[in-house]
Formats: structure tokens, sequence, C-alpha cells
């Protein structure tokens, strides 16, 4: 999985960017930035993907309930908090800065800001009660 996200950055998203460029010529200049987003957004998710490999090795070891396995959640929380930093900035960018919302993909990053912050949230509460 995680080398298929490592594909996606390295091919598909640029490959993507460029050709919604060419085809909508007045919205070009947000390829880069856009593109840096998706990128980073990936990134996230490799992130989450290596936590949860390093938290299952410790249930296979059976260290799970360990204080240094909390750091790992810690990671997951924090991530998933950049990511919905990055849909939020993005939906701001979109929708205010370059006017170029469409109700799609309006719908898609309010769904992705709201799904991120609830996951987020969530885990960071679980959290809170394991540790204490």
């Amino acid at each position: 999985m995680f080398l298929g996200c490592l594909l996606v950055q390295v091919l598909f998203l640029p490959l993507l960017a460029a050709e919604a460029a060419r085809e909508f010529p007045e919205f070009a200049y947000l390829q880069y930035p856009i593109l840096a987003a998706a990128i980073l957004t990936v990134g996230c998710i490799e992130v989450v993907i290596v936590a949860t490999g390093a938290l299952l090795a410790k249930t296979n070891r059976g260290e799970i309930f360990r204080a240094d396995a909390l750091r790992w959640v810690g990671v997951m929380i924090a991530t998933a908090f950049v990511a919905t930093g990055i849909c939020a900035a993005v939906f701001g960018y979109l929708a205010y800065g370059a006017a170029a919302m469409s109700p799609p993909v309006e719908l898609a990053l309010v769904a992705a800001i709201v799904a991120s912050a609830c996951c987020s949230s969530c885990c960071a509460r679980c959290s809170r009660r394991r540790s204490s």
C-alpha cells in the first residue's frame, strides 16, 4: 500500500495535474499549488501507514500496551490534524482566493474536512482516555 501511495505521488498526481491544466487553461495557474497539497495529503496517508505498521509490529511482539506505543498513536493523530488543515487550506484557497470552486469539488472538500476532523478528534479523545 505504501508503494502504491508513492507511485501515486511520483507519477499519477503530476500527470493528472498537467492534464487538468491542459484541459482547463483558465485554471492552469492552480496546477502547482493543488499538486503540492495533493502530494502532502498522500504523504499524510503514508505516515499513517508507517505508524500502523509500527503498531502492528508492537502487537506481534506483545508490546502494544507500553507507553511508547502511544507515541505512534500521537503521530497518527497529528497527521490527521495536518491532513484536515491541508483540506481546509485548499477549500479556502479555491473558494475565496481563486474563486474556482464547483459544487462537486466543494462537497468533496467539505466531506474530507469533516471526515478527517472527526477521525483525528476521536483518536485524540480515545488516546487521552487510555493514557489516563
